[in-house]
């Protein structure tokens, strides 16, 4: 994989948070960095096909590639996860608790809803996906997050690989596996989640 540097993982990342087209400038102002530093990193980014660009006079519109390498998607997804966290410690400390109750169970989970937007106050839900690979497992994985400690509400949804592939073969249709594609942050399990989205890009 060629190396790429922090603000280009930050452009990553920012873009699956906000999946809209925008300008150089405007994504310059939404990552609160210089207009020639964004400008600058966006022609490694094009040639490694994780973004494309879209000639709009009297400039161009930057969006993510819809094949872009998912070795860098991840790279970018871990660096939101670390940020999210930061910000959110006592998911953190959920987290763990999730991955130890549910021992040696291969699962992604995802956050998606307000906090994962960032929309989140002090009534909010936390809203949790999770995804297991066959339906044997879901009861282990619901007990899993359950049993685990929050200090609010917690929604639980749990599907099978199967079910997350079919809500999420039309991205049209408004279900949970949808919402959570376009909105999330993943608090575990990255390479089993992209590979799910890796056989919907097929």
């Amino acid at each position: 994989m060629v190396s790429i540097t922090k603000t280009q993982i930050e452009i990553i990342a920012h873009l699956i948070s906000s999946p809209k087209s925008r300008n150089i400038r405007g994504l310059a102002r939404e990552l609160g960095k210089s207009y020639p530093l964004i400008y600058n990193s966006l022609p490694k980014l094009e040639k490694l096909e994780i973004i494309e660009k879209e000639n709009v006079p009297p400039g161009q519109l930057i969006s993510l590639f819809p094949y872009a390498p998912v070795e860098y998607l991840l790279k970018a997804e871990m660096y939101r996860t670390e940020i999210f966290l930061e910000k959110n410690g006592f998911i953190k400390v959920f987290m763990q608790d999730v991955i130890r109750s549910a021992g040696s169970l291969f699962f992604a989970l995802l956050i998606f809803g307000s906090y994962s937007k960032g929309t989140n106050d002090d009534r909010s839900d936390l809203d949790l996906l999770a995804i297991v690979p066959e339906r044997k497992h879901v009861s282990q994985m619901e007990e899993a997050i359950k049993d685990s400690y929050t200090k609010m509400k917690k929604d639980i949804i749990v599907v099978t690989e199967d079910d997350f592939l079919e809500m999420t073969a039309n991205s049209d249709r408004f279900n949970v596996g949808n919402e959570a594609r376009k909105n999330h942050v993943i608090l575990y399990g990255f390479e089993q989640y992209h590979r799910l989205i890796e056989k919907l890009r097929r």
